[in-house]
Formats: C-alpha cells, sequence, structure tokens
C-alpha cells in the first residue's frame, strides 16, 4: 500500500510534470512575441523554472516529515528561488562569460525567446531601439548581439532583471525567516544568497 505521504509525493511530482509541460508550450509559442509584458513573462516562468524549483521545496519538506503549512511555505520558497534563478538566467544570456553559463551568449536572442531584460527594453527605449532590437529578432539573430547589450545596458534593462531577481530572493528569506534555528535553515538562507552571487 502507498502512504499518505507516499502519495501525496506523487501526486506534487504529477502536477508540476503537467504543469511544467503547460510552461514550456507556453514559451514556444511566445517566441519571437515582442508584445509579451513583464506579466505574462512571469506567468511564463513561474510555470516552468519556478514550478520546477516549488516542487523540490515541498518534496523535500514531505520526506523530511514536515506539517502541512511548513511543507507550503517551502514551495513558496522554492517558487521565488526558481523565478530569481531564471531572471539570473536571462541576465548571463547577454552579461555573462560562455564558460560561466554553458553556452554561447546570445543563445536566446538566436532562438528569438523574449526574456525580462529584452522586455524592458523594448518597453522603455526609442524608436531607434526598438527597430535594433527587433531586427536582431527577426533578422540577424546573435550576429547583433553586441548592440543589444548596448541597448539593454544604456536603458538598465539589466540592473531592472536584477533587481527583481533580489525581490524574488528577499521573498524566499522572508518566508523562511520564522523557521527555528538549525543547520538546515543555515542551508536554505546559503541557497537564497547564492542565487543570485552569479550576477554580482
Amino acid at each position: 500500500m502507498v502512504d499518505v505521504g507516499e502519495s501525496r509525493v506523487f501526486r506534487i511530482m504529477a502536477d508540476a510534470t503537467n504543469d511544467i509541460s503547460e510552461g514550456e508550450v507556453l514559451q514556444l509559442s511566445n517566441v519571437k512575441n515582442v508584445d509579451l509584458t513583464v506579466d505574462s513573462y512571469f506567468e511564463m516562468i513561474r510555470s516552468k523554472t519556478a514550478r520546477l524549483f516549488e516542487a523540490a521545496a515541498m518534496l523535500g519538506g514531505i520526506v523530511a516529515g514536515g506539517e502541512h503549512g511548513m511543507i507550503s511555505d517551502f514551495g513558496k520558497y522554492g517558487a521565488h528561488i526558481g523565478t530569481a534563478f531564471q531572471i539570473v538566467d536571462d541576465i548571463l544570456d547577454y552579461d555573462g562569460s560562455e564558460g560561466e553559463i554553458g553556452k554561447k551568449l546570445g543563445d536566446d536572442l538566436a532562438e528569438g525567446k523574449i526574456t525580462l531584460p529584452m522586455i524592458h527594453a523594448l518597453e522603455h527605449g526609442s524608436s531607434e531601439d526598438v527597430a535594433k532590437i527587433r531586427a536582431a529578432i527577426f533578422v540577424d539573430g546573435a550576429a547583433d548581439l553586441d548592440s543589444v547589450v548596448d541597448i539593454f545596458r544604456r536603458l538598465d534593462s539589466l540592473e531592472y532583471s536584477r533587481r527583481l531577481a533580489k525581490l524574488e530572493i528577499n521573498s524566499a528569506e522572508n518566508i523562511i525567516s520564522s523557521l527555528p534555528k538549525s543547520p538546515y535553515k543555515d542551508c536554505m538562507v546559503e541557497l537564497a544568497a547564492n542565487s543570485l552571487s552569479r550576477i554580482s
């Protein structure tokens, strides 16, 4: 017989798998969608990366024998960590090193992925800026990476994205602040802090 804990583990894994699959479809449907909003971007990544981290954190709580409220809080913590992780990943595609991110810089641009720095630049750039970004998305791809990065830096689009990643980490830290002091809590605090280390 499957006990209640095991049943819940399977349910969380199944639900997360479904949500992540739907998030992947949502992302694919928004390739080269230059009208994507910040709200829609967050909806998309919360269905994918954040959902994966949320499920992992909840499973850790279940395996550790946590009560329902704690497991729910762990899930929220994980979702915020996952959201920050994805934003950081988006930043590094334009402002990192290939050795650091394990792929070529500008891959998101080449694939037409509309990420947070790009959304900010499209919303705040001049008509000339927007035209250059659109040309990179629809025509030139990563060949125009340097020009696009210059626009992002001038408009503070990368810094804007860093601030939102930091807000997600702050939310994660607030959720676990009431946990009793323990080595496990220390690890969770350290994980949250380290989530931003790649863009520090």
